[in-house]
């Protein structure tokens, strides 16, 4: 958590901590051919230690927004009623609005990386939202804002692994390397899950990723449609997988920790792809009994069809959603200078894709699992 004392971190020129507005969070768009900014800020004060006494009223989450012809100039305009100083080292959470990732992000990442008050550990997102409702959403029990998932994306991917968070120099790094395609995860707001005393509540979810090349976006792809990419992605730690055969439900696991491997070959000027992914599997629920061997036949089955449907999705719209390119440009990158630099790579079929899984059971919890 943090306090006073660690708000002065890095604000030399800062004398009394009470005269600077801290800005929590910003968003960027563009908007009847004007840049948008908006800054969240919160009262620093409510964000308590464990040992201090809940607030027992919802907690303000103060927006402004400031337009302009350049983002500067919109910043500037954010500045007119501010009343006091902004401070923006920190900034944990950055927003981008789904017209400005359309157009392209390459001068706000040039101000974000060049002011020296932005970090790069700020996490990253888009959305197709209001931005202004997005920095509004409060999370539960009052709690300060700083308890969300704009500012606390890596506790959901803890739990579940669907969407992989992201900061702002994995973003850069993504965008500036060769052969990559930038994810960028996406913010919705959800009032169907939740309800404060039995009233709708308006909680930030994931609903999908933007994908970009190039600083613009070339494809926004809803979760739905990214089940296979979990099980391709290093950094998933662990995701449910129910295992079904025809109308039969056997079990629910948890799949975690995935070892990949992307491998590029040439033969005669032809590439052809090998994906290979080992998930060790936790047994949640036992519906209907069955084998262990079995159990995992099943659902490498599963994860390999998941894995080619959400390469399916991306194949038609064009994107390189599981980063073949790059594999390419590290594994032959003389053969890549020559055939591929400066051009847009032709992706493989579906069915030319060769995908191999191996699903290893490692534990079935409190109780034995029971065969057939």
């Amino acid at each position: 958590m943090l306090t006073c004392s660690l708000l002065l971190t890095g604000c030399w020129d800062i004398k009394d901590p009470q005269d600077v507005h801290y800005v929590s969070a910003v968003a960027f768009d563009y908007e009847d051919e004007q840049y948008v900014v908006y800054a969240q800020m919160i009262d620093f004060s409510s964000v308590t230690s464990p040992e201090s006494d809940k607030p027992t009223n919802k907690l303000p989450v103060y927006v402004g927004k400031g337009t302009g012809d350049t983002v500067a100039s919109a910043y500037n305009d954010l500045y007119n009623a501010s009343q006091l100083r902004t401070f923006h080292g920190h900034v944990g959470a950055i927003v981008f609005g789904e017209k400005l990732l359309k157009r392209g992000i390459g001068n706000i990442l040039d101000l974000l990386t060049r002011y020296h008050e932005f970090r790069y550990t700020a996490w990253v997102f888009g959305s197709r939202e209001s931005l202004e409702e997005v920095l509004s959403a409060s999370p539960f029990f009052n709690l300060s804002p700083i308890a969300s998932l704009l500012h606390q994306p890596q506790e959901l991917y803890k739990q579940k692994s669907i969407v992989a968070p992201k900061m702002l120099r994995e973003l850069v790094t993504d965008i500036r390397e060769p052969g990559r395609t930038a994810h960028l995860p996406s913010l919705g707001l959800d009032q169907s899950i939740w309800k404060t005393s039995m009233k709708p509540t308006d909680l930030l979810v994931y609903n999908g990723i933007f994908t970009l090349h190039s600083y613009e976006c070339n494809g926004f792809f809803p979760v739905d449609d990214l089940r296979g990419l979990r099980w391709l992605t290093p950094s998933t730690q662990r995701s449910p997988l129910t295992l079904r055969d025809g109308n039969n439900v056997y079990s629910d696991l948890s799949l975690r920790h995935p070892k990949v491997k992307i491998r590029a070959e040439i033969q005669d000027n032809k590439i052809t792809y090998r994906l290979q992914t080992k998930l060790k599997a936790n047994v949640i629920e036992v519906i209907q009994p069955i084998d262990e061997r079995e159990m995992e036949e099943l659902a490498a089955e599963q994860v390999t069809q998941e894995i080619l449907a959400t390469y399916q999705k991306a194949y038609e719209q064009g994107v390189d959603l599981f980063q073949l390119e790059h594999a390419l440009y590290v594994q032959h990158n003389r053969w890549w200078q020559e055939h591929i630099k400066g051009r847009k790579l032709v992706l493989p079929a579906p069915e030319e894709l060769n995908i191999e899984v191996d699903v290893n059971v490692s534990t079935s919890g409190k109780l034995k699992l029971q065969t057939k």
